[in-house]
């Protein structure tokens, strides 16, 4: 095989039948994959909260990602499953767009449809990049963004049209109402389109139109007072910062510059950034194995040779993003990589290709067709070794975890939990309906503090207390007793009164 065989493909045969059907078997392909390995039912942390606030248009957690909630609305519509499982195949669908722009972008920067399509299925079976396709999660959507703007870079770069920019600005404003961390790509694309020959910042109007179009884009923000107006079931503003105002300039700026979480930016300490480091080189080879890795480094040294200019603007677009989520202090850092991993499948593809021009020198058929036949076989691994791993088409422990704790709740009930628990228990009262009696309190946003007064608040009213998390609520005048098999709930009284043993038996939860 050479550049002149079937895989390849020049500039005038890009939207042939050929080009096509290829580029729906790119998409196809993953996207079944994903969706027979998609959970079936909601799943917990952020995604049971994206869900429910999906459905209800509501509002959450910083930076509010209202684009995700206005196409999530969309898909809870679907008569297929349960909402949660409706937002799953949202992800499915992002993650598989993702896969096929990644394919464009190969497509653009080798030309050779072979490396294009194995190098994008890399990436689709590679581990972190597989497990957020198939549950709800802002993480697939994030990297359909990211792939499609170098995209739309990559060929304004080679077509110079001007209509581009606007376009590229439009898309990047739209895309920031999914993740405000879209942000971290500026310094790549901006390198790319303001080094090049074309000096696009000469020509006033041109710039004055895509500022004003990446505006448009971000509009998409204003779903934020208007449904903070309407007052809908889910608003973690009013619920958890009723100082923060969403209808004023002051409050929006607080609520898209992540400002329910502003204490963990760049919380990390620098000796914990370098051991973040070294864990996260070994996550890109648990990702993309060895050969991945390596092969990869091999189209980081191609690019820099052949294509400097465009290649520190990648690089810009790794090292930033990598850089800030190994600074951030969340504990779930280590999953916040996805463009890291996606420009890495893209070096993949360039390193493959390289490899195959050095070969196509030799005259051994066998060594000429080694490249192409370990793109292959990489694939393949992949697909097999983390089938297992990201497989989580039976996996409803999230909503059986849910269903537990309401049950065990006596009527009136105020529950304090972790965000894990607390955001499955609004997801079944709020879309299904279920216990709306109890009241859940999310201990994440009170604070230890707030959640220990709370709780003395309602026990002197006496309703009955219950918690996930008893070290948080611990003062020394307050008792926990188990009242699941699993310490996931505990009752919370005044030294020396616990939880009758018959507790589940009394409780009016009991769910069908």
């Amino acid at each position: 095989m050479d550049d002149g065989g079937t895989d390849s493909i020049g500039p005038d045969r890009g939207h042939s039948r050929a080009s096509r059907l290829w580029g729906l078997l790119v998409f196809m392909f993953p996207l079944t994959v994903y969706v027979l390995t998609a959970a079936p039912t909601v799943y917990g942390l952020d995604s049971a909260e994206l869900a429910t606030g999906a459905y209800t248009l509501g509002i959450v957690h910083s930076p509010g990602c209202p684009l995700y909630l206005l196409l999530g609305h969309l898909f809870a519509r679907i008569p297929v499953g349960d909402v949660g499982y409706r937002l799953n195949l949202m992800s499915c669908v992002c993650a598989a767009l993702a896969v096929y722009l990644v394919y464009r972008v190969l497509l653009v920067l080798t030309g050779i449809r072979w490396f294009a399509v194995t190098s994008a299925w890399a990436l689709a079976f590679s581990f972190y990049f597989w497990v957020w396709a198939v549950v709800a999660e802002l993480y697939a959507l994030h990297a359909c963004f990211a792939a499609g703007l170098l995209l739309l870079v990559l060929q304004w770069e080679r077509e110079k049209k001007p209509h581009r920019l606007p376009c590229i600005a439009l898309v990047f404003g739209l895309g920031m109402g999914n993740h405000t961390s879209l942000i971290l790509l500026l310094p790549g694309l901006a390198w790319i389109i303001l080094t090049d020959e074309s000096r696009p910042l000469k020509q006033a109007r041109l710039v004055l139109f895509t500022v004003c179009c990446g505006l448009l884009g971000a509009t998409v923000y204003l779903y934020l007072p208007l449904r903070h107006m309407a007052s809908p079931p889910m608003d973690y503003v009013r619920d958890y910062f009723p100082e923060v105002n969403l209808v004023s300039w002051r409050g929006m700026v607080w609520m898209v510059s992540g400002g329910m979480f502003k204490r963990i930016f760049f919380d990390v300490p620098l000796p914990e950034v370098a051991r973040g480091a070294a864990r996260c080189a070994r996550q890109l080879i648990d990702n993309f194995g060895a050969i991945g890795v390596l092969v990869g480094l091999v189209g980081v040294r191609a690019g820099f040779k052949k294509r400097r200019r465009l290649h520190i603007g990648l690089a810009l677009l790794f090292v930033c993003h990598t850089l800030f989520f190994l600074s951030y202090g969340a504990l779930d850092r280590r999953w916040m990589f996805s463009v890291t991993y996606l420009v890495w499948g893209v070096w993949l593809g360039i390193g493959m290709a390289d490899l195959a021009a050095f070969f196509r020198r030799t005259r051994h058929d066998t060594l000429r067709r080694l490249p192409f036949v370990v793109s292959a076989i990489l694939v393949f691994w992949l697909l097999c070794y983390n089938c297992g791993r990201a497989n989580m088409r039976r996996d409803d422990s999230a909503r059986r975890m849910g269903q537990d704790i309401l049950a065990a709740l006596r009527p009136q009930a105020v529950f304090f939990g972790l965000w894990e628990h607390v955001s499955v228990l609004e997801y079944l009262q709020l879309v299904e309906g279920c216990r709306p009696d109890v009241t859940v309190r999310n201990l994440v946003f009170l604070g230890a503090g707030s959640a220990r007064r709370a709780a003395h608040k309602h026990l002197g009213e006496g309703l009955p207390v219950y918690s996930s998390c008893t070290n948080v609520l611990s003062d020394g005048a307050l008792q926990f007793s188990n009242v699941l098999d699993d310490p996931l709930c505990y009752r919370v009284d005044y030294g020396g009164v616990s939880e009758p043993q018959d507790a589940k038996g009394e409780s009016s939860g009991a769910l069908p």
